[in-house]
């Protein structure tokens, strides 16, 4: 709910590209969205069987059920491993290896399969430091620009 739905569902997918095994990707990313929606469906249906709830626990029994899902979810992130993509980017190397070699490679770090990703990984992260990042500040950078947006506001 609230802010932090839209980045789960931003991150979870990305998480779980990056994690899973290059044979089960395109499973587990494909599961990712019918779950969410039939998280939903449930969470939707929770809310409007309370309302034939007398008294009190109208909004309560809901609410108590829908804590139950992302507490689950909070008990299990501790088990949920670092992103290699972003162990990369921060220069930890061996880390990143280790996380790839655990999920990929049974923990084989000299896998052709581990190496290869993370050479891919580090050659795409190189690429998008080159590579000039686009900000709003552009929209105030050129007069131009400044008279369109007054344009459009």
């Amino acid at each position: 709910m609230g802010a932090g739905g839209g980045i789960a569902k931003v991150a979870a997918p990305a998480l779980i590209q990056e994690v899973a095994h290059p044979r089960l990707r395109p499973m587990l990313a494909s599961c990712y969205y019918p779950f969410f929606y039939f998280g939903s469906l449930l969470s939707a249906l929770l809310c409007f069987a309370g309302l034939y709830i007398p008294g009190g626990w109208l909004w309560r029994m809901p609410s108590m059920i829908q804590v139950l899902g992302p507490s689950l979810v909070l008990a299990t992130l501790i088990n949920c491993p670092e992103s290699p993509r972003w162990l990369v980017y921060k220069n930890r190397l061996a880390e990143a290896c280790d996380v790839l070699s655990k999920h990929h490679a049974n923990g084989v770090v000299d896998d052709p399969l581990v190496q290869w990703e993370l050479a891919e990984i580090q050659a795409t992260i190189e690429e998008e430091r080159f590579r000039s990042q686009p900000s709003y500040l552009n929209f105030l950078k050129t007069v131009g620009n400044r008279k369109r947006l007054v344009v459009i506001h």
